[in-house]
């Protein structure tokens, strides 16, 4: 004769995976194995969803200590008036039934005793045992998981964080009741909530600007998609949107259509100015945007600091500033790629009292090529010092014992500092949020006034001068 099924098969529905069987929680949903001991442990101790009238049947019949059961019946005969409540359901009685749960045996015994004391002294008002553990409800916990997962998507952290069993540990210790959300939860529903909650604000920020500008600008992502982003200022920027491109070319007339879009999604009357890069298919979309009457109001800017930029990557070209950091970036690679030289180098550095390091230069960051040229001026005498070493001066290049050693080339890297570092500081100053337009144009005029005067500096030939005062001119610097 066939063995019926255990009744707590009604709380649970039968999956098949394959060749195995999983029981999966009709409350909550986890899934288990077929095992009838662990899906009963599950609804008394891990399923916050149960009901407790549901609890308080398998307490019965499980097989747990007697002083689990009596501080299970004191709290399910103060719930029996919830206990019609609908199936999945969180309440706060289930909460409480959590609390019971998360105490170990020794609390237990303390809570038993509580509760005889309790019997023996007639107080004025009656007093429940759930008032002398750690409680959480439903919306609590709610408040934790969102501010928890505002923390990590703030922090750019992974998602898997919350997996680690030293944060696990570190959350127990300061509150115990409290679990942390799974890491589906933080991409998925408690996201959502985030990121609508940003979108209310933002909203609300533009409802009450009297003003607004757009800022827009253009770039690939990680996966080499095309995506322009809208910046909106109020003064304050915020970020409204971004847009994914696809298979549309980056035409004047698609950028201008877009622009339209956004402009009329925030209120034609309240946008003053438009400020994109300088390429020639913006400027174009420009003329278009300024074309329609509706717009005549609407004043379109380059960036001054993509201006900058651009100017910079022209300085690069020049043969002079070329040749000199070729060399830097070569001294850079022998001192911190090869480990005897590093060793060397550090030693020395220590030495002379040197608390900076040399640093490379990245591609993306046109400021880091001034860095590292200010990096290596501070880290001159490790260097010197370093390169007459036996352990070095074997292996290292005659071209970098020659310059490091030439006082030349530090005179050169100093006035190519010179003309250099206003550049960057002018940068900075640009792109902060704070920086009216008034203040750009007096800054380019300063800045225009001291690349005129560098000129004349023997550092640059007279062929030299006449090409740098062309990509003055070009990014309209002067």
């Amino acid at each position: 004769m066939v063995k019926p099924k255990h009744h707590v098969w009604k709380h649970f529905q039968e999956v098949r995976d394959g060749k195995s069987v999983k029981a999966v929680c009709k409350f909550c949903k986890m899934s288990y194995i077929t095992h009838v001991d662990r899906m009963v442990k599950h609804l008394l101790s891990s399923c916050t969803m149960c009901p407790v009238i549901i609890k308080e049947k398998f307490y019965s019949n499980s097989k747990i200590s007697t002083s689990t059961k009596n501080i299970t019946n004191v709290i399910c005969n103060t719930s029996k008036s919830n206990s019609n409540e609908e199936l999945g359901e969180i309440s706060e009685n289930d909460y409480q039934m959590n609390n019971i749960l998360s105490c170990d045996s020794g609390e237990f015994d303390s809570l038993i005793s509580n509760q005889s004391t309790s019997k023996a002294i007639k107080y004025k008002s009656q007093s429940c045992i759930t008032g002398f553990i750690d409680r959480i409800n439903p919306k609590e916990k709610n408040e934790l998981d969102q501010l928890f997962a505002k923390a990590v998507y703030a922090s750019n952290l992974p998602f898997h964080i919350t997996e680690n069993p030293y944060i696990q540990e570190f959350f127990k210790k300061i509150r115990p009741i409290y679990t942390l959300p799974r890491r589906r939860q933080l991409a998925g529903y408690l996201l959502d909530k985030a990121s609508g909650d940003m979108e209310v604000r933002v909203a609300d920020i533009i409802d009450k600007a009297p003003y607004l500008s757009i800022v827009s600008d253009g770039w690939s992502n990680i996966r080499n998609e095309s995506i322009i982003n809208f910046m909106v200022m109020t003064p304050v920027p915020v970020f409204y949107k971004f847009l994914n491109t696809e298979e549309n070319r980056h035409t004047a007339d698609y950028i201008a259509q877009e622009f339209k879009n956004v402009i009329h999604e925030l209120n034609p009357v309240k946008v003053y100015s438009l400020v994109t890069d300088n390429a020639a298919n913006m400027k174009a979309a420009w003329r278009i945007l300024k074309s329609e009457s509706i717009y005549n109001h609407i004043q379109c800017y380059g960036c001054a600091a993509h201006t900058l930029q651009l100017f910079f990557h022209d300085f690069e070209r020049l043969d002079a500033f070329s040749d000199h950091i070729s060399i830097i970036k070569k001294i850079v690679k022998f001192f911190k790629n090869k480990h005897i030289p590093a060793a060397v180098f550090s030693r020395n550095k220590n030495l002379h009292g040197i608390p900076s390091t040399l640093s490379t230069i990245s591609q993306t960051r046109w400021a880091s090529s001034i860095k590292c040229m200010e990096q290596i001026q501070i880290c001159k005498k490790a260097l010197k010092a370093s390169v007459v070493e036996e352990a070095v001066c074997d292996n290292c290049p005659i071209e970098i014992t020659n310059n490091i050693l030439n006082e030349e080339f530090w005179t050169k890297n100093l006035k190519f500092l010179a003309i250099l570092q206003p550049l960057a500081t002018s940068l900075l100053k640009v792109q902060g949020d704070k920086f009216t337009l008034a203040q750009v144009k007096n800054e380019m005029l300063n800045l225009e006034k001291h690349i005129i005067q560098s000129c004349h500096d023997s550092i640059f030939s007279p062929s030299q001068e006449k090409k740098l005062r062309l990509c003055l001119k070009r990014e309209k610097l002067i």
